[in-house]
């Protein structure tokens, strides 16, 4: 029997596999808020499928939004 597949903020799910995002990663990183605690519960204590450039895609996330003034010390 096939399993069950869903969809999350952090993108499809089958069983206790996630295709992470690197907008869903920076925001479990750095972010603050509903959004933030939801990417890390989406996240969290599953295994993850991305692609191998997942951490420069999400580094470029965080710089922009560094740049753009919408990081600031005070995330988490």
């Amino acid at each position: 029997m096939p399993r069950q597949s869903s969809i999350t903020s952090a993108g499809a799910t089958v069983g206790d596999l996630v295709v992470v995002d690197a907008s869903v990663l920076a925001d479990a990183l750095c972010g603050a808020g509903a959004t933030a605690d939801a990417a890390r519960r989406a996240i969290r204590g599953r295994r993850w499928a991305a692609p191998e450039h997942l951490k420069v895609e999400t580094f470029s996330v965080i710089r922009g939004r560094t740049l753009g003034g919408k990081l600031s010390s005070r995330s988490r």
